[in-house]
């Protein structure tokens, strides 16, 4: 007997029972996990059914039809972000009531009930607002950088009012162009300077935005019928969260209010990636603060349409894709973390950020994360597009302009190339490279470029495989969004030779910022040290030469050269 009991405390023995025992729990672990992640998609489902029953009740199928796609995109983000941001003991209890707030605005009240519910809407979205702003604190908090945040916030605040209305540069920048003074009338449409009133209210916008308005319709209006005539309607998810709380006459606030809150986020991701790459944190506050003064942003600001929005998607989108190579995080983080890259497509055409994405995701053998999001684009993009625009809506929209841009670039191209027309080949090859530079405003650009030069370099130097690593890693963000973004402009310089004035449009290349305000902080601290925080205070005056009436440098983001700015 004593001779058995020996034997089964022996190491051996006690070893497989441990190994048995732990196989078993990482089976249950596994099932566990599984039935977690289908409730949680159960969940999200049976909200948006119940949306999409709302809706149809109190408006048309139509538009309870149409909102399906974007009401679970929306609850999915909102849904996983409770799920995984609100951990601590004192933020576990509040997890439902966070949830139902941000389900609540999908139900549009002022809209199917009472236009005097408007401001529970408002409250609503501004408890939202204060919960994401108590996460950034908290984090700014641990990272013994709450100062930055709260300068950052109050930067972002100043440039973006400061450039709304008549003084937003996307608004002047044709009365700029042709030295015309505005010709701006309340209530009535101006093609003279291309200013109008949004919603035929005192606040001006460039006559453009109207456009995206028609897709809040689209997704709140059982009467419009108008959808035909639109080149976006294929871009929806920023009017669809715009729609959620901007309702007739107060549509431009909303807008104004997410470009704000994307812009914020894209700055805290910048400042993310920079510790997830590795720099110190002089390196990531000097970039959360040049972001704050981004021309992109600032030129944009004042416009209720989708570019603020996508410029910020690629900052986040990096992030995003950062956190899942580096944070060992679970599946529920992941789905959050894919949702979020999925949403910048839905809100603007930026699939070369996927692809950087997606690629760096590869060259780390995450191909799960990978595939869902390449996948999901796919499937969003065909269910958008031919069901629920083609047989719900009945229309997808003015496709001409669309293609336009695809065709005749296109045939100018394989036109030059059969006919070995060099002059042309190098003149477009020339433009887009132009285009490339200017998008970060020559400075920006450049110190990307020498930056991406330095680590070239370094990778073939460098003896330690974790900084390796670390450099192989930042090259996989860098070189293919350069590689990206040059191609594409130089593709469609042929279309821009149509309708800008130099033949090109440098705002198309502001999606290399997130790479270029990392570089331009990092040579910076390189080579001015502690003094490198006059970087963030240049770009803040850059920005805002135009508020003393001397010259628009934005006018040189947007169509190339510097202009005179007057009212």
């Amino acid at each position: 007997m004593l001779w058995l009991i020996q034997s089964l405390l022996s190491k051996y023995n006690l070893l497989k029972i441990m190994n048995y025992l732990s196989k078993k729990l990482n089976s249950q672990s596994i099932k566990l996990d599984s039935l977690h992640n289908s409730l949680d998609i159960g969940i999200i489902i049976v909200a948006t059914t119940f949306q999409c029953i709302w809706m149809s009740w109190f408006e048309t199928n139509k538009v309870g039809l149409m909102n399906i796609l974007p009401t679970f995109i929306y609850l999915s983000i909102w849904y996983f972000f409770c799920k995984t941001q609100l951990k601590s003991q004192l933020e576990r209890p509040y997890f439902w009531a966070f949830l139902l707030l941000g389900f609540s605005l999908t139900l549009r009240f002022p809209l199917v009930i009472s236009r005097n519910l408007e401001p529970l809407s408002w409250i609503t979205y501004l408890i939202m607002i204060c919960l994401i702003f108590y996460k950034l604190g908290n984090y700014f908090i641990k990272q013994q950088r709450l100062l930055l945040f709260v300068i950052t916030c109050l930067i972002l605040l100043q440039n973006a009012f400061a450039h709304t209305s008549l003084n937003s540069p996307y608004s002047y920048v044709f009365r700029v162009r042709d030295g015309l003074t505005s010709a701006y009338s309340a209530a009535a449409d101006n093609y003279k300077t291309f200013e109008c009133g949004y919603e035929d209210r005192d606040i001006v916008t460039s006559c453009d935005m109207f456009t995206y308005m028609d897709i809040e319709k689209i997704l709140t209006d059982r009467d419009f019928n108008n959808a035909e005539a639109n080149f976006y309607v294929r871009r929806f998810f920023y009017s669809y969260l715009s729609s959620l709380i901007g309702y007739v006459g107060h549509r431009w606030w909303a807008g104004f209010s997410l470009n704000l809150l994307l812009w914020l986020g894209a700055c805290a991701a910048i400042y993310k990636s920079c510790l997830q790459f590795k720099f110190d944190k002089r390196v990531a506050a000097i970039a959360m603060l040049c972001c704050a003064s981004s021309w992109g942003f600032i030129h944009l600001v004042g416009q209720p349409g989708p570019y603020v929005a996508s410029y910020a998607m690629c900052a986040i989108m990096i992030w995003a894709t950062l956190e899942i190579i580096l944070s060992n995080i679970d599946r529920r983080e992941i789905v959050f973390y894919v949702f979020l890259i999925l949403s910048g497509t839905a809100i603007y055409d930026i699939y070369p950020v996927t692809l950087v994405c997606i690629t760096a995701l590869c060259s780390r053998k995450r191909y799960v994360p990978a595939a869902c999001i390449l996948i999901s684009q796919i499937l969003v993009a065909f269910l958008w597009r031919n069901v629920f625009l083609l047989y719900v809506l009945g229309t997808v929209g003015n496709q001409e302009g669309n293609l336009r841009v695809l065709y005749i670039s296109l045939n100018v191209w394989i036109d030059a190339l059969t006919h070995l027309d060099l002059n042309k080949i190098l003149r477009f090859i020339g433009k887009g490279l132009v285009t490339f530079v200017y998008g970060g405003m020559v400075f920006g650009t450049m110190a990307g470029l020498v930056y991406i030069g330095q680590l070239i370099q370094s990778i073939f130097k460098e003896k330690n495989e974790e900084i390796k690593e670390n450099i192989s890693l930042l090259l996989y963000f860098f070189v293919p969004f350069c590689i990206l973004i040059i191609a594409t402009e130089i593709f469609i310089t042929p279309e821009l030779e149509h309708w800008t004035t130099l033949g090109f449009l440098p705002r198309l290349a502001f999606y290399t910022f997130p790479i270029f305000t990392i570089a331009l902080a990092t040579l910076s601290n390189q080579v001015l040290k502690r003094y490198a925080y006059i970087v963030p205070a240049l770009t803040f005056i850059v920005a805002n030469i135009d508020v003393t009436g001397l010259i628009s440098m934005t006018m040189f983001f947007d169509m190339g050269f510097f202009g005179i700015y007057w009212r």
